[in-house]
C-alpha cells in the first residue's frame, strides 16, 4: 500500500497533491490535460501524474504501449492503489463498460440532463457525510473544553501538561477542525510537550 508524502517522489509533486479522506483517492490540483489528467514536467518531458506515482510508488516500470487505467474512474487520482497497468484494448473496454453503465443510469431516472440523478446522490452522501465529521469534532471539542474545566479547579492543563498557553490553544483548535480522538489529541499534547521541553 503507498503512502503520502512518500519521499521517492519529489516535493513538488507533493505540493499539489489533495487526499480525499472518503474516498482514497490523492486528486492532482496541478497542471492537467484537456481530459482532466495531471500532468508535470519532470525533466525536460511532460509526463502524467498518474504515470508518474505509478512507476515510482509500485517500482514497476512501464511496458512500453500499455495505459495506466483509474479504478477508481476518478482521471485526476494518482492513488497508485487505485491505479493498474493495462493494455490499449483493456482500457478502452473499461472506459466503453463505465461509459454504457452511466448512461444507462440516467435513461432509468428519466431526467432530462445527464448524470443528474447520480450528481444529487453523491451531493446528498457528501452533505451527511459533512455532518457526521462535524458532530464528532464538536463532540470532542465539548470533551476537551468539559476536562478543561474539570482540571481547571485543581490545576491548569497548561501546568498539568508543562505546555504554554497558546500551545493548548492550537491543539484544541486543531482537534476540532480535523475532529481527532482523545487517544490522538494527547499523543498530540504529548508531541507538543516533548517540542516545547526542547
Amino acid at each position: 500500500m503507498a503512502e503520502l508524502f512518500d519521499p521517492r517522489l519529489p516535493h513538488g509533486f507533493w505540493k499539489r497533491v489533495v487526499c480525499d479522506v472518503i474516498t482514497g483517492c490523492w486528486n492532482w490540483i496541478g497542471a492537467k490535460t484537456p481530459y482532466g489528467y495531471g500532468m508535470m514536467r519532470r525533466g525536460n518531458t511532460t509526463i502524467g501524474t498518474h504515470r508518474l506515482a505509478f512507476s515510482v510508488l509500485t517500482g514497476r516500470e512501464l511496458t512500453p504501449g500499455h495505459h495506466v487505467d483509474h479504478r477508481c474512474r476518478n482521471k485526476s487520482c494518482c492513488n497508485p492503489d487505485h491505479l493498474e497497468e493495462v493494455t490499449p484494448l483493456e482500457n478502452a473496454r473499461r472506459a466503453k463498460h463505465f461509459r454504457r453503465t452511466m448512461a444507462h443510469d440516467t435513461q432509468r431516472s428519466n431526467d432530462p440532463k445527464p448524470l443528474r440523478r447520480a450528481q444529487k446522490r453523491a451531493a446528498k452522501l457528501r452533505r451527511q457525510q459533512t455532518a457526521v465529521r462535524l458532530r464528532s469534532a464538536q463532540t470532542l471539542a465539548a470533551q476537551i473544553r468539559s476536562a478543561k474545566r474539570a482540571l481547571s479547579t485543581e490545576r491548569p492543563l497548561t501546568l498539568t501538561f508543562n505546555v504554554s498557553r497558546s500551545t493548548v490553544w492550537r491543539l484544541e483548535r486543531f482537534v476540532s477542525r480535523h475532529g481527532l480522538s482523545q487517544d490522538a489529541a494527547l499523543e498530540l499534547l504529548l508531541i507538543l510537550t516533548t517540542k516545547e521541553e526542547k
